[in-house]
């Protein structure tokens, strides 16, 4: 390659321009987007569940929400890259074994319908 073409090259990756003449050059990214419903049951209300899911969801930047549901689960709601919503998955875990009995989670198409993430009330 030309230093000038690599000199161009540098200057369009450092600044994220896509430049479709250097577009092979740049190592394919497959960002697989996912939706997850998942539905938690113990003593997962009245303890700060559907606070501590909200906080680690904007962490990550997924979209969706969580709420209480009426037979004492709580329900989340949440779409974004597979990674972080297995992260997702793993840090609500950790932070609130010690209230959740089961954990069911429903692996789904992303549908890009949120904008944001949010507790939502019934």
């Amino acid at each position: 390659m030309h230093i000038g073409a690599w000199l161009s090259l540098v200057r369009a990756l450092a600044s994220g321009v896509r430049s479709p003449r250097f577009e092979s050059a740049r190592p394919d990214h497959v960002i697989m987007k996912k939706r997850i419903h998942v539905i938690y049951s113990g003593g997962v209300q009245g303890v700060g569940f559907r606070f501590t899911a909200e906080r680690v969801a904007m962490s990550l930047n997924l979209t969706g929400w969580v709420m209480n549901a009426l037979d004492g689960g709580v329900e989340v709601i949440a779409e974004g890259e597979e990674k972080d919503l297995v992260n997702f998955i793993d840090k609500v875990k950790r932070a609130m074994n010690y209230y959740i009995r089961s954990t069911r989670v429903n692996w789904q198409e992303y549908r890009g319908e949120f904008d944001s993430f949010g507790i939502r009330f019934y």
